[in-house]
């Protein structure tokens, strides 16, 4: 991620959240179980979605894994 302001870098988290809940959601998999198979918690999956946490790589890799999707899915790219 480029070097942002911090308004944008929580805007980023946002969109990488709401990107893994419609991922997650067009699977019909609840936050439990997409936590069980990540090797994180209900609470934890919960906050990357809000936007209060970013993934660490190894996360992002996971949950694309789970999600049968790319990591280019779950995190978006910035607008030029």
């Amino acid at each position: 991620m480029p070097r942002t302001s911090p308004d944008l870098k929580i805007s980023y988290q946002r969109r990488v959240g709401e990107q893994i809940r419609w991922v997650r959601r067009s699977q019909k998999l609840s936050q439990r179980e997409l936590g069980r198979r990540v090797g994180q918690t209900r609470q934890a999956i919960s906050e990357l979605e809000n936007g209060r946490r970013m993934p660490s790589a190894m996360t992002v890799r996971r949950i694309a894994e789970e999600l049968c999707c790319s990591t280019d899915a779950i995190l978006p790219r910035w607008a030029n």
